[in-house]
């Protein structure tokens, strides 16, 4: 090696080390996926950094299968968007995994296995860090006004986010334990692993905790049938400080003032009650009912899938109302492994398997060496945990977590013993310098749309609709990037008076969302106000067909009919409202107005009154009584 490869590979390894630092930390509050957007810009340019340091190497080289695989999972991503309802989003998907599926091929150019040692050393502080502000947030003593949708979070926004990357960290912690000779160096290890521990507890994501602990279970088994068993001896006083903070945790009540939106419910309300309902049969929160639509899915698109991001926009055609409601229908399937077969079908799956397996194989090769067993111990466990977790939750999309998986994967490569066939690669990292360059661009621009969005978010929480108009028309200059920026611009046009508009608004966002149940409910009641009983009546109807339980959309097809003189559907089609909104005075009174039209005054009345009976102020059911007694008199 000549000494400018030195330098470029040792600039290289502190590029990796401030990447990992960096990341946890990286969130901005005026974005609507804070969280995200924010991290993965970041990822994307410490990433095109170190391609360009590549390029003053004197020969570059990467493992050819690797290579291989990595392109045809690529490959498949980009093809799969043929296949897709919305091709933007799958541009913007592209963006997004592209670049984390280039690391271990930038790390096999970049890092040797000393230096995969010496970038873990910073990470594992960091995770320090990031677990006494969870801690502290879980006894409420600080750090709670961190934006959050489910504390204790950290800096990630929902503590499920922050165990995935736990359990990326809590492996390294471990090695830099494992290794280091010295008495303080060690303890000072330990204390740090301990420390994430008792964090990853205080998450009660389950997810993780199985994930963590089958992963270590099987490596510990490899490693037992390896010739070579080093890696099980010292490891007493390490796995006995480990225990013994898990437990401790696991008894200790939360105290949190500030829990955001999803606070712990009674599955979780303390961590032993979580861990327990592993094993309840109603812990799984419906996923078996999501996984069971999305594998109809994939037997539907077998080969390439629905396309890359594209779940969201088919699930509701599958699911038929399950797992859905107007505020909150799902974004993905709450498992990774389903949600690459449905969104890039077989081909995807299979090169994702493949380009996984063959990270493995290079660790058990290495697990078979004393001197590199521990390393190649530690990122296995976080490859199968990382993996293990993808089947309750979602990390892949997470990026911290699935940088430190896919870190790992080409660290597993670097520290491989058994050699690999190597291809000249300074080309290849001029174009993946490229599609990273161009990743960055659109996620720059994902990320300046979003800004616009959640100004449309809280302005619309705050029924400030001209706030909506200005905000959602200013993201439209940017693109068509969300359809709920468009729902709710039409719904800010309708609430002013204007349902023309209000249709053009909510006809955008069903090109973005061809399954919106409030798209298509929404632009039924505007296509009734504009006196188009017929296009209303075919929104209204589609919402149904969607989620047959959807009583917003019951009540809109009896105003419809309604207006249409048609009493006896109208009728029928309140009722059904009712049947799944029993205690809505709107619908109640609906119901009664058809029946008095119809001239069933006894029923009407009985409407009324029951309507009273749950709303005893509501006007409308005062002045239906009123109608009814003058009809008698």
């Amino acid at each position: 090696m000549d000494w400018t490869t030195d330098i470029v590979r040792r600039i290289s390894s502190a590029g990796w080390a401030v990447l990992g630092v960096t990341l946890p930390f990286v969130f901005y509050t005026e974005v609507y996926e804070g969280a995200l957007l924010p991290r993965l810009v970041v990822l994307q340019l410490g990433l095109l950094l170190l391609c360009l340091f590549l390029l003053f190497t004197k020969r570059p080289t990467v493992p050819k299968p690797l290579l291989l695989t990595t392109g045809a999972l690529i490959a498949t991503a980009a093809l799969s968007a043929t296949k897709s309802v919305n091709t933007t989003e799958s541009l913007l998907q592209l963006a997004h995994y592209v670049p984390l599926l280039l690391i271990p091929l930038i790390v096999t150019s970049t890092l040797e296995p000393g230096s995969v040692a010496r970038t873990l050393v910073g990470w594992v502080g960091a995770g320090a860090i990031i677990s006494v502000i969870g801690i502290s947030q879980y006894f409420g003593l600080a750090f709670e006004d961190l934006p959050s949708s489910a504390n204790p979070s950290a800096t990630f926004y929902h503590r499920n986010a922050a165990a995935e990357y736990l359990i990326g960290i809590i492996p390294f912690g471990w090695y830099l334990a494992q290794r280091a000779s010295a008495r303080w160096p060690r303890t000072f290890y330990i204390a740090i692993t301990a420390l994430c521990t008792i964090y990853l507890v205080f998450t009660r994501c389950r997810g993780a905790w199985i994930g963590l602990s089958i992963a270590a279970l099987i490596v510990w088994i490899a490693a037992r049938r390896s010739p070579s068993r080093s890696l099980l001896k010292g490891n007493r006083q390490i796995l006995g400080v480990l225990s013994a903070a898990a437990l401790l945790a696991f008894f200790l009540p939360d105290r949190i003032t500030t829990p955001g939106a999803q606070h712990f419910d009674e599955k979780k309300d303390s961590a032993l009650s979580a861990l327990t309902s592993i094993a309840d049969g109603s812990g799984h929160r419906g996923r078996s009912n999501l996984w069971s639509h999305t594998l109809r899915m994939s037997l539907d698109h077998p080969l390439l899938g629905v396309g890359l991001g594209n779940w969201e926009f088919i699930y509701p055609d599958y699911a038929r109302g399950d797992q859905m409601n107007v505020n909150a229908s799902p974004r993905r399937p709450h498992n990774d492994l389903l949600w690459i077969l449905s969104e890039t079908g077989i081909v995807g799956l299979a090169a994702f398997a493949v380009l996984v397996l063959l990270a493995v194989r290079s660790g058990l090769n290495a697990l078979a060496r004393g001197d590199r067993q521990a390393l190649a111990a530690a990122c296995l466990v976080v490859v199968l945990a990382h993996l293990g977790d993808g089947v309750f939750n979602f990390p892949r999309e997470r990026v911290t977590p699935a940088f430190l998986f896919w870190f790992a994967c080409g660290g597993l490569w670097v520290i491989d013993p058994r050699p690999s066939p190597q291809v000249p690669s300074r080309g290849i990292f001029v174009g993946a310098g490229c599609l990273i360059l161009l990743a960055t661009y659109v996620t720059a621009t994902r990320m300046a749309y979003d800004v616009y969005h959640l100004r449309v978010h809280r302005a619309e929480r705050q029924q400030d609709w001209d706030q909506v108009i200005r905000q959602a028309e200013a993201a439209s200059e940017i693109g068509d990037y969300r359809a709920n920026t468009f729902i709710a611009l039409g719904r800010a046009h309708e609430r002013q008076g204007r349902p023309v508009d209000a249709i053009a608004a909510y006809r955008r966002a069903l090109v973005l969302h061809p399954h919106s149940l409030n798209a298509h409910n929404n632009v039924a009641i505007a296509l009734r106000k504009t006196r188009d009983y017929d296009g209303a009546e075919q929104a209204a109807k589609r919402a149904i067909e969607l989620n047959p339980r959807f009583p917003e959309a019951y009540n809109n097809l009896g105003n419809i009919y309604r207006d249409r003189s048609q009493w006896s559907r109208a009728i029928e089609a309140f009722e059904q409202a009712l049947e799944f909104a029993p205690h809505n005075p709107v619908i109640r009174v609906n119901l009664g107005r058809a029946l008095a039209a119809s001239g069933d005054l006894t029923g009407a009345e009985q409407q009324a009154r029951n309507t009273l009976a749950l709303a005893p102020d509501f006007g409308p059911a005062v002045r239906l009584l009123t109608q009814i007694k003058a009809a008698r008199d």
